[in-house]
C-alpha cells in the first residue's frame, strides 16, 4: 500500500494498531487465525480521511471470547491493496 504506515502497541489484553492513510478511502482489517480463519472484523470497509488513525483489538473474537495465545495474522485492505502482518498475542 502505497502510503500507508502502520504501528502496533501491545498489552497482553489489547493491541492498539496504529495506521496512517495518505488518501481518503474505505478500510478493511481482518484478524486471522494460522489456519486461515477469521476471528475478528475489526474495520469493514469504513470511510476514513487521510491522516492518524487507530483501531483497537481487546484478544477477544467476534464472538467476544478471549482468544488463545498464538501467532494471528491481520489483514489490512485500502484501495484494492493488501498487506497481510503477523502479530503474536501472549497472556
Amino acid at each position: 500500500m502505497s502510503g500507508l504506515r502502520l504501528r502496533l502497541a501491545r498489552l497482553w489484553w489489547q493491541t492498539t494498531l496504529r495506521f496512517e492513510l495518505p488518501t481518503a478511502g474505505p478500510v478493511s482489517l481482518v484478524v486471522y487465525n494460522l489456519a486461515g480463519q477469521p476471528v475478528r472484523t475489526l474495520l469493514d470497509g469504513e470511510h476514513r480521511l487521510p491522516g492518524s488513525h487507530a483501531v483497537v483489538w481487546d484478544a477477544r473474537d467476534g464472538q467476544g471470547r478471549f482468544v488463545a495465545s498464538g501467532l494471528y495474522l491481520l489483514r489490512w485492505t485500502w484501495q484494492g491493496q493488501t498487506i497481510v502482518q503477523k502479530i503474536t498475542l501472549l497472556q
